[in-house]
């Protein structure tokens, strides 16, 4: 299914007027394995488009497997963001559904408003400040993937802090410490730390990649680790 999604978005991406400056697609996959030793694996598409001079418009879908279940998830998500005021701060709203069918079958629905700034510290240095909150509705025993705001709720406050060095034009690493990512919000108490980077090929294609270590409330409680790679195409 996923080498489906994935030709489906490079065609499109081809298939894109040249004059679409403003669309990007992140296409990456993401190895999981948890503080039991499961292992899970997923392919994530999330095109980013610009509406107009205020408005950008982030999809995104991801199919996942682990080693006993080949369909074991899928989540999809649509953010609005806005453009950044003051080159400093932007906002976006997200929903996000995540349908697990294995190990676990449940659906949960999260509502997610976030406010980010961006500081330049240095020519080298810059600093992203996140906050906002998340309302999530979980549905147990079900496959629906309609969103919803039925089944047991929680609202938690949600934050993300990243450092990042500009090592040159077309090269950048991310220092992250936050509890919520380009999919889903994390609990407060369960958050990470990621080091990411992307390198810029040519103006079109950048390289992507990540290592995020999640924990349960101290850094010793491990939790998750996380590795994604993947492409940055840029129209």
């Amino acid at each position: 299914m996923w080498r489906v999604i994935l030709a489906a978005v490079l065609i499109s991406f081809a298939a894109t007027p040249s004059h679409a400056q403003s669309t990007e697609w992140l296409i990456y996959t993401r190895a999981i394995r948890d503080s039991k030793g499961n292992s899970r694996f997923d392919q994530n598409v999330v095109p980013n488009i610009r509406i107009n001079n205020l408005f950008r418009v982030e999809l995104g879908i991801r199919y996942g497997e682990t080693t006993d279940a080949f369909d074991a998830y899928y989540h999809y998500k649509v953010e609005l963001q806005t453009r950044s005021f003051w080159r400093t701060l932007k906002l976006f709203a997200r929903l996000s559904d995540n349908i697990w069918k294995a190990p676990t079958v449940y659906s949960r629905s999260n509502y997610l408003v976030v406010a980010e700034s961006k500081f330049a510290l240095h020519e080298k240095f810059s600093l992203l400040v996140g906050a906002g909150a998340v309302a999530q509705y979980q549905r147990d025993n079900v496959k629906d993937a309609v969103p919803s705001f039925s089944g047991s709720r929680k609202i938690f406050p949600t934050y993300r802090l990243t450092a990042r060095y500009h090592a040159t034009e077309r090269w950048f690493l991310d220092a992250v410490y936050g509890a919520y990512d380009t999919f889903n919000p994390y609990p407060s108490q369960s958050p990470f730390l990621q080091f990411d980077t992307e390198y810029d090929l040519n103006g079109h294609v950048a390289l992507y990649g990540y290592f995020r270590y999640q924990f349960d409330h101290h850094v010793d409680s491990g939790l998750n680790d996380f590795l994604g790679l993947g492409l940055r195409l840029k129209r």
